[in-house]
């Protein structure tokens, strides 16, 4: 289909994978069951963020693109964002989460347009 396989890691996986944890972890927090709900997300990130980026760096060819690198710097900036936020020791509300969901728009955007585009 002339996708690149990035994207297709970039935008579905994630979808696939993490969609089902973030609606049990909503449906968790209405019920005030906030402990669960966090222990959940953070269950689901810590394992997408091992277990598969291992087998993908060590099975792969490391030839990135510039959705790559942008996919990258996105996240820098989502990370750093919500660290500066908790280190300033203010909470964390749901308006500062949804600058990263606002990155992901960008990415999922400027992703539309490389492919299409390019």
């Amino acid at each position: 289909m002339g996708i690149p396989a990035g994207l297709i890691v970039l935008i579905l996986a994630p979808l696939a994978t993490e969609l089902p944890e973030k609606s049990n972890s909503v449906l968790w927090m209405r019920d005030n069951k906030d402990i669960l709900a966090m222990g959940n997300i953070t269950g689901a990130m810590l394992f997408q963020s091992t277990v598969p980026v291992s087998l993908g760096i060590l099975f792969t060819r490391w030839e990135l693109s510039f959705l790559d690198i942008f996919s990258v710097v996105l996240a820098l900036i989502s990370g750093a964002y919500i660290y500066f936020t908790l280190k300033n020791l203010r909470p964390i509300r749901a308006s500062y989460l949804m600058g990263g969901g606002v990155l992901y728009a960008i990415f999922v955007v400027v992703a539309i347009f490389t492919v299409l585009g390019g």
